[in-house]
């Protein structure tokens, strides 16, 4: 099962992609994600996977 990340934000994230991730705006087919933040702005964001699965991560020694 793939994760769907969105953020929502009061200003508007610029739509950018690079080979690792991209921020793009919210298709149409899951407009209804939209109502579960309380900021104007939401965006999708993803990686070259289509998902947020291949969205890069590392396992940190500690949380600093």
């Amino acid at each position: 099962m793939c994760l769907m990340l969105y953020i929502g934000t009061a200003e508007e994230l610029a739509l950018e992609s690079t080979k690792d991730l991209k921020i793009e705006r919210v298709d149409r087919a899951r407009q209804a994600v939209v109502r579960w933040f309380s900021q104007p702005s939401v965006r999708f964001v993803g990686a070259h996977t289509g998902c947020s699965c291949g969205v890069p991560s590392v396992i940190a020694e500690s949380p600093n």
